[in-house]
């Protein structure tokens, strides 16, 4: 059996050759590292989300996403579909099967927009993609009153249907839905806030101590049935 190693994912994932590639590449007109990674938010199983401006003539050669997705490692996976200003894909590059998003852009520019809030611009020929970033401010959510009726009866609703999965010995089904629910129900009290949350670990930085204690107590410490029961009680409070 080989040595188990530690997989170099998320924030500890090379990209130093690559970023050098492209910085010397003068079809690449622009490079933006985006998501949690390229805003310091990255943890080892986050994902890569790359975007390239390309000359039009460059653009126009095709095979551009293997062509540069090869750069980070070998492909072991791609699937890609071409959005209005060009190709964009989701893959997994290099030994560990590193997930990466790969958006390549022709030589326009959009607009200011939430997605680019406080991303990380690697190359910028001609001053727009910063000016991108900085015009464009966080997300935000304004969720209805129906919005909102809409999550908390369903979760109190599915809190007694895990409890039943619990009795019957389902604890692994139970402990998805106890996670699923108790992310929805704090999602949307960040989005009461004016904060677009979407995942438990963004969320928890929008809550007040005594918040995280309940959503701590709401979530299951594995799929045994004393934790579900605990956690389903947690996520009733």
């Amino acid at each position: 059996m080989s040595e188990w190693h530690e997989p170099h994912l998320g924030v500890s994932f090379p990209l130093g050759d690559f970023t050098q590639q492209l910085l010397a590449d003068r079809d690449v007109l622009g490079l933006l590292y985006a998501g949690s990674h390229g805003r310091g938010q990255a943890d080892r199983c986050s994902d890569l989300d790359i975007m390239l401006w390309l000359r039009d003539e460059a653009l126009a050669k095709g095979g551009r996403i293997e062509h540069y997705l090869g750069w980070l490692g070998e492909v072991r996976f791609v699937s890609w579909f071409h959005h209005e200003m060009g190709p964009s894909s989701s893959g997994y590059v290099g030994p560990d099967w590193q997930a990466v998003e790969l958006d390549i852009v022709d030589s326009r520019h959009p607009t200011p927009h939430p997605f680019f809030h406080r991303v990380t611009v690697v190359k910028d020929t001609d001053g727009r993609l910063a000016s991108l970033v900085a015009a464009s401010g966080p997300p935000t959510a304004a969720p209805s009153r129906d919005a909102a009726r809409k999550v908390i009866p369903e979760a109190i609703y599915r809190t007694g249907f895990i409890t039943m999965q619990n009795i019957r010995g389902s604890h692994h089904h139970a402990m998805g839905n106890l996670c699923e629910y108790a992310n929805s129900v704090y999602t949307l009290l960040a989005q009461l806030r004016g904060r677009a949350g979407y995942d438990v670990r963004f969320v928890k930085r929008f809550l007040r101590p005594d918040e995280l204690a309940l959503l701590y107590a709401a979530w299951p410490t594995g799929p045994e049935r004393e934790a579900i029961r605990r956690a389903a009680s947690g996520l009733w409070e």
